[in-house]
């Protein structure tokens, strides 16, 4: 269906062979919700399917490890680094595909940005350099990189093999390749250190060595941060550009654009204004010819002047979608006060600790529990009083409300809100505000 609003998010869009519906990408989040040996879980597909059905026109699934133990950053982080994962990425490559998405998944490989707890190996980086805080790596000789190359190709072979349309090289956010692209972590002399041409030699390897796996109408791309920031002598925006025509040249079919900080915040937070990464997506365009994918907090009005403007080809919608699985559809349908609106408040990064039982989301309670917390009609009308007007008050309202109870809600104040009311005073704050005019508008249009 059009939509008068948002004319060209809506219109279909290539990625080399690849057609998708929209311009609306669900990018690579980790969520920890694989099982311990890397294979996919149910409640994966649960997760990814719900998405899928929200509209979005792109799924890429998460950084997944080409090289296990040592490539992984997270405990429970897919692998596709033999044969065996296959029947299960197939599965999830179908869920996703059933709903109308496309998918792609992501292939990595943490680098030094791990820890030997959750590795068991002394991590391995492009130079002997400790990320700022972390542990000490050890440098990868010229045959561990080669071996490298062929396990990203072999990894790229396999997805093509399980069915996804798709595969993104990540090159950003600190991990190994993108170790290789920065002077801050990459020091080498021999052919894979010193000018951006050199840095770049193992992403353009990897690059050639998938190609010749999986033949050059598959879709392939790479995500790459524009730059390393809050630091003097990372990665520049120039070298990117440089890096970004070499991959194109090698054979990409689009450009992800990314940045990252050097340590382990790399979302911009609440405080930060939306589409900060923007101009950098912009910058990439400029000077390739394969379609850009923008990211950074990009809400629908900013996402669709982006695409209007020409920044940027696609748009990637992460933290939202996690907030509300079927912003695309709502958006679509022109029911934007029916979305469940992300706080931006890292809720979603810090759950990520590897520690932990997965990603989880401050304002959206069934993330990861898509098929346990269904909200299903009741068979027995209740009268419901609730007692207290607050987030968790209004939550509750709303979803006996949806069930089919008789509610009425009590609150001591004059507006509902309780101590979401506070929260949205401070500077940079407002999303809270945002959060709490979207429950009173629920449980208002509830009655």
């Amino acid at each position: 269906m059009s939509n008068k609003q948002f004319p060209h998010l809506f219109q279909p869009g290539r990625i080399g062979s690849l057609e998708l519906k929209n311009r609306l990408v669900m990018p690579p989040m980790a969520t920890n919700y694989a099982l311990k040996d890397g294979t996919v879980s149910d409640r994966q597909i649960d997760y990814y399917e719900a998405r899928s059905k929200g509209g979005i026109g792109l799924v890429i699934v998460e950084f997944t490890c080409v090289d296990y133990p040592v490539g992984k950053a997270a405990g429970k982080q897919l692998c596709i680094d033999d044969e065996r994962f296959i029947p299960g990425l197939r599965k999830l490559a179908e869920a996703i595909r059933g709903h109308g998405a496309k998918s792609a998944i992501q292939i990595h490989h943490a680098g030094r940005q791990t820890v030997t707890q959750i590795t068991k190996n002394q991590p391995v980086a492009p130079s002997p350099i400790p990320l700022p805080g972390g542990e000490q790596p050890r440098e990868l000789t010229v045959s561990e990189i080669a071996a490298l190359v062929t396990k990203f190709a072999e990894a790229a072979e396999r997805a093509k093999e399980a069915g996804f349309d798709g595969v993104e090289i990540h090159g950003a956010h600190g991990y190994l390749i993108s170790q290789f692209l920065s002077p801050l972590s990459n020091n080498r002399k021999d052919a894979y250190g010193g000018s951006v041409e050199n840095r770049a030699r193992f992403l353009l390897e990897v690059i050639e060595a998938i190609r010749e796996k999986v033949g050059r109408d598959y879709p392939v791309w790479c995500r790459l941060s524009a730059r390393e920031i809050g630091v003097e002598g990372g990665i520049t925006l120039e070298d990117t550009q440089i890096v970004s025509r070499l991959a194109e040249k090698a054979g990409v079919d689009a450009i992800h654009v990314s940045a990252h900080a050097v340590g382990p915040a790399r979302r911009p937070p609440m405080a930060e204004a939306p589409g900060t990464f923007v101009p950098f997506a912009e910058s990439i365009k400029k000077v390739v010819s394969v379609p850009v994918i923008a990211v950074s907090r990009i809400p629908p009005e900013l996402a669709e002047s982006v695409i209007s403007d020409g920044k940027a080809d696609f748009v990637s919608i992460g933290r939202a979608l996690l907030a509300d699985s079927h912003l695309p559809q709502k958006v679509e349908m022109g029911k934007m006060t029916d979305i469940r609106p992300c706080l931006y408040c890292m809720t979603c990064l810090d759950s990520m600790n590897w520690r932990r039982e997965g990603i989880c989301c401050a304002v959206n309670p069934t993330l990861g529990r898509e098929q346990e917390y269904q909200v299903e009609p009741t068979e027995s009308p209740k009268k419901v009083v609730v007692v207290g007007g607050g987030p968790g008050g209004m939550e509750a309202a709303i979803v006996a409300a949806t069930r089919g109870h008789k509610v009425v809600l009590f609150d001591v104040g004059e507006e509902l809100g309780g101590q979401l009311l506070v929260a949205a005073k401070p500077p940079f704050k407002d999303t809270a505000e945002v959060f709490r005019m979207y429950l009173v508008g629920q449980v208002t249009k509830l009655g």
